[in-house]
């Protein structure tokens, strides 16, 4: 019976029009990690300065940036540096942008179960929230509900 650590990872690439990520974005981050429904398994920031400059910024002992996260990454280095690279480079200058690598807990746990059947996941299709809503609101308002 095949059993998982991890399950799939999603990675995310938030961005801030500052210097320094929103303090407002690492409360929403923990709170999400306290209810169990992700774990975070690496984050990165990266910060892109005046003259075009790209600093890379690994959490350390629950300090990134002066601001305090819990609880610790579970897999530092997954994120690789070449992906951070890539990702840096369209980013304007004086903005930063936040790398998660988050496992949505549920996922593990269908990924072990299908696996149990003989079956597993060939493609998953991410809809980014805002289109969801934007699609239900117009449906909504065409239907009259």
């Amino acid at each position: 019976m095949p059993e998982f650590r991890y399950g799939p990872v999603e990675m995310y690439l938030v961005g801030f029009a500052r210097a320094k990520p929103d303090p407002g974005a690492w409360d929403a981050l923990t709170n999400v990690l306290a209810t169990g429904a992700v774990r975070l398994l690496d984050v990165v920031v990266i910060s892109k300065d005046s003259m075009g400059e790209v600093t890379l910024l690994e959490l350390e002992g629950n300090h990134l940036l002066d601001l305090d996260i819990e609880p610790d990454p579970l897999a530092d280095g997954l994120i690789a540096e070449e992906d951070l690279v890539e990702l840096a480079a369209p980013m304007p200058r004086e903005s930063s942008a936040v790398v998660l690598a988050l496992e949505l807990a549920f996922e593990r746990t269908l990924a072990e179960r299908l696996a149990q059947g003989g079956g597993e996941v060939l493609q998953t299709t991410r809809v980014p929230a805002p289109v969801v809503n934007a699609i239900i609101d117009l449906y909504e308002a065409v239907e009259g509900k």
